[in-house]
């Protein structure tokens, strides 16, 4: 009996945070968002972020701080993570030219350990490429 419960907690584990991520694909933004010859730009003040090594159990949350640093409004259309265990949170206003926000990510770390590389891509109305990719990485103690 004690195996068997050891077994399913291993098996819950494997499936909570499955690292092809979220079954549902990216959403993409509506072409009539996208303006091909003035396009909006999406700036990140950093695409990594190193939390260093935390204590199994531990969250971590960063907000990636962006701009837009094109020549139309910005729409963040969609964010999803390499895992389960991450949840990227995305604002759901336009950014003017110049105008800053951030996407919220919260890691956590539960049934984690060792190294740690979490990919966010990132859905947006910029043109040529409408999807950009941030990261966190570090390390959770055994």
């Amino acid at each position: 009996m004690k195996y068997l419960v050891i077994i399913l907690a291993f098996g819950l584990m494997a499936v909570s945070c499955d690292q092809k991520g979220s079954k549902k694909p990216l959403k993409k933004p509506d072409s009539s968002l996208i303006n091909e010859e003035n396009p909006a730009e999406l700036t990140f003040a950093e695409t990594t972020y190193d939390f260093g090594e935390i204590a199994p159990g531990e969250k971590v949350t960063k907000e990636f701080e962006f701009t837009n640093t094109g020549k139309s409004p910005l729409k963040i259309v969609d964010a999803q993570s390499s895992c389960g265990c991450t949840i990227p949170t995305v604002p759901k206003k336009m950014f003017e030219p110049g105008e800053s926000g951030v996407i919220k990510v919260v890691f956590d770390s539960i049934g984690k350990a060792g190294n740690i590389k979490k990919k966010i891509r990132v859905s947006a109305n910029t043109y040529p490429n409408t999807t950009t990719e941030i990261y966190l990485i570090g390390k959770v103690a055994s």
